[in-house]
């Protein structure tokens, strides 16, 4: 069981093992009810989070969410995904089969590998760093190169595989951006890398990361950067994840927000917050060492 379908293992008339994922009946109304009384909670997620624009935050999620009710869309997501690391022999996605798929019904190739829990508590140091570089690369890429990504970073959602590759699963909850909003992305992100408070600063108002509080500035938002989330990749060398350090990184953002907020961020980056907290708390719970800058800052300096 997944949250919106069940999945199946069943077996093609000509012998191929396919999975085949079947939406829940009713689950878009259900899921349209659920976001509706969400609204009303808005104005207790600005008191409580701090977030000053909880209103199109929460538009974005319902757009994001109700897509992935869309199995046609998760289909195409799914298949553009597969064929742009088609050639990368360490990351695999299993191909749709479109006779068999509907917007109600999604098949695809059954891959046999292992599951999140067993693989952390079997593999070794080595192992558990390649695969958090896999999963690293996969999630670098798809978003500076391609402008995409399946911003779903559950356990369940990769399985582990021989010779060091990770399998790719459920690309329902997937954001595509502009290329002007990636580029933007990439150049606050290299002035993040380069301590460059004035382009940081241009570049997050942009984005849309302000504040009506006087307590806000942009230098202690770039300290903060810094030394939790983008303190992961500013420098060439692997970065030790940990349970401890992930602590450390959430409460230092929920500390700024209280004294800095009502803080307005871009929904646009929802995705990229969850992806980095949700492979943050994985490589934590793998304690993996990742050179993430090494992977990343190439595709920060190119343009898409």
């Amino acid at each position: 069981a997944a949250s919106i379908s069940q999945l199946h293992l069943a077996r093609r008339r000509d012998g191929r093992w396919v999975v085949v994922k079947v939406k829940y009946p009713g689950i878009a109304e259900a899921v349209r009810s659920d976001i509706s009384l969400l609204r009303f909670v808005a104005p207790f997620l600005k008191g409580l989070l701090n977030i000053g624009n909880a209103k199109e935050v929460l538009e974005e999620l319902q757009r994001l969410i109700l897509a992935e009710c869309d199995f046609s869309r998760e289909a195409d997501h799914q298949d553009t995904f597969a064929r742009v690391f088609a050639d990368d022999p360490e990351i695999v996605i299993p191909a749709v089969h479109r006779d068999l798929s509907t917007s109600g019904l999604l098949t695809m190739d059954y891959v046999q590998g292992e599951r999140f829990a067993a693989f952390a508590a079997r593999a070794d140091r080595a192992a558990k760093n390649r695969a958090a570089t896999v999963i690293t690369r996969m999630a670098v890429t798809s978003i500076h190169r391609h402008c995409a990504f399946n911003a779903d970073p559950h356990p369940g959602n990769y399985l582990f595989l021989p010779g060091g590759r990770v399998c790719f699963l459920d690309f329902g909850f997937t954001k595509r951006w502009s290329r002007e909003f990636i580029n933007l992305s990439k150049t606050q992100s290299l002035a993040a890398l380069n301590g460059d408070l004035e382009t940081f600063g241009r570049t997050c108002r942009a984005l849309g990361y302000t504040s009506d509080n006087p307590a806000f500035n942009y230098t202690e938002l770039l300290t903060l950067l810094r030394e939790g989330t983008y303190g992961t990749w500013l420098e060439d060398k692997p970065f030790v994840f940990s349970r401890d350090f992930v602590r450390r990184e959430l409460a230092a953002m929920g500390d700024f927000a209280r004294r800095c907020g009502p803080f307005r961020f871009s929904p646009d980056h929802i995705p990229l917050h969850r992806v980095y907290w949700g492979h943050h708390s994985l490589f934590a719970d793998l304690e993996a060492e990742v050179n993430i800058h090494r992977e990343l800052v190439p595709l920060l300096k190119i343009p898409v």
